[in-house]
């Protein structure tokens, strides 16, 4: 008796993990929330041995705050009638899945064991595609309406991913509406702040099945309107380049380094 969360992937089923398929065939009942994906919900209810469709709470303009807090109340129910359970969310269970946490939160507080198993999320799928290494320069990832509402510093050489891009502001489940030009304003302004009108920025959102492509645009930030955005969509800034040192800890590291590098060089060439 026990809570596992885990990750369907984006691309299902080649992104799912046979350790996630095989608690779902394990367990006693799988809640899933893999959104209105058919194949994804199919497979669900033929290899799990009872199943709720967590998406069902959602509804057109309802909090999402409302529906999580729902999902998160259906899975402790199954919990505490002693059953083996299994929440399945798309992509990453720890990317953007508040009512995992949460429901780990819970069961463990209550004496229960609860863990998670990861996932492939958008982001992975977005290096891969992309072909973006965040390792030479870092990355900074951060949720469009966070990016826009807080007041926080964004150093513009590091590069910057930007969650639900196309829902700024929108704390409601929109299924039929888009973006409004209102809310992709505001992400226009709050970007200016950091990078000149010229920059550019990617859209991207991922495929979802095998032989599907995933969707991508380009744009500058002083054209960001052009972009064709929703609620999936993920951009990349690019890094404002800049190749200065540190004074204090870039310079004296690089001469020590260099120093080491020819030190090396030396023995070896003693050693030919």
């Amino acid at each position: 008796m026990g809570l596992t969360v885990v990750g369907t992937g984006i691309c299902f089923p080649s992104q799912m993990t046979f350790e996630a398929a095989d608690a779902i065939k394990m367990a006693d009942i799988t809640l899933f929330n893999v959104g209105n994906h058919a194949i994804a919900t199919d497979w669900l209810r033929s290899n799990a041995r009872a199943f709720t469709d967590l998406y069902e709470f959602y509804a057109e303009g309802k909090n999402r705050t409302e529906s999580y807090e729902e999902m998160v109340d259906a899975i402790l129910t199954e919990l505490h009638a002693g059953k083996t359970v299994v929440a399945a969310f798309y992509g990453h269970p720890g990317v953007f899945v508040g009512p995992g946490f949460e429901a780990i939160k819970r069961a463990r507080k209550e004496g229960f064991d609860a863990r998670m198993l990861p996932g492939v999320s958008a982001v992975d799928c977005m290096f891969a595609d992309l072909e973006f290494d965040p390792a030479p320069y870092g990355c900074r990832m951060v949720e469009a309406t966070d990016y826009v509402l807080m007041d926080r510093d964004y150093d513009p050489r590091t590069p910057l991913i930007i969650w639900q891009a196309g829902v700024v502001g929108d704390m409601t489940f929109n299924i039929v509406s888009g973006p409004t030009s209102q809310n992709t304003d505001l992400l226009k302004t709050r970007l200016l702040r950091d990078y000149p009108e010229d920059h550019p920025i990617i859209s991207y959102v991922a495929a979802t099945l095998a032989g599907m492509k995933p969707q991508t645009g380009v744009a500058t930030v002083g054209t960001l309107e052009t972009l064709k955005l929703n609620a999936s969509s993920t951009c990349l800034v690019p890094p404002v380049f800049d190749h200065s040192l540190d004074a204090e800890l870039g310079v004296p590291f690089q001469t020590q380094l260099l120093q080491s590098i020819r030190e090396a060089q030396d023995r070896s060439a003693t050693v030919n």
